[in-house]
């Protein structure tokens, strides 16, 4: 009994370095890849969080006036306070019209408030939605391939790879031009 679970536990030793040595190179380079990116997702993140404050700080202050004016309909002043009342509020707005639909939360100020806040979103969507978030982008990707291109390891094992299939491509034309089989050209 002692024996057979001494080669069980051989046997599974054995395939774990099998299974560690191949199938998990791939997710070695994933967490060595996210750990390199960890820095750049957080400076992103705040970067994009000021902006996105500065932005909604502007909104909310145009519209507190409005809000506060008791002249005003009491529906349009509460639906412009759901979307800009608060600091959180307008935080919320502002990373839903980045990322999510901001139709609603522009039209409200558009047709309650001014046409001219037309012209402060498609500015804020093109500048911040696809310059900086592109840019962003960019620089994330470059970041987190970076460790993947100065992997010694890998390069080693794709450069063995890349042996063994010109090793394959040669013999193989070589048994090609072979026509007696004999081992000779």
């Amino acid at each position: 009994m002692f024996l057979r679970l001494l080669r069980v536990g051989k046997l599974a030793r054995a395939l774990r370095m099998v299974t560690t040595s191949n199938a998990l190179q791939s997710l070695e380079l994933l967490l060595k890849c996210l750990v390199a990116s960890v820095n750049m997702l957080c400076w992103s993140f705040i970067l994009l969080f000021v902006v996105q404050c500065i932005a909604g700080m502007i909104i909310a202050n145009l519209v507190r006036y409005y809000i506060s004016d008791e002249s005003n309909s009491w529906e349009t002043r509460r639906a412009l306070f759901i979307y800009y009342g608060t600091f959180t509020r307008t935080s919320l707005t502002m990373f839903e019209i980045l990322f999510a639909n901001w139709a609603p939360a522009c039209r409200v100020l558009v047709e309650n408030v001014s046409e001219w806040f037309s012209i402060f979103f498609l500015l804020y969507r093109c500048v911040l939605g696809f310059a900086l978030i592109n840019v962003l982008n960019a620089v994330f990707v470059q970041q987190t391939l970076k460790p993947a291109s100065t992997d010694e390891d890998l390069a080693f094992k794709q450069k063995q790879k890349d042996q063994v299939k010109y090793t394959q491509k040669v013999k193989k034309m070589f048994e090609s031009v072979d026509v007696s089989s004999d081992g000779g050209v």
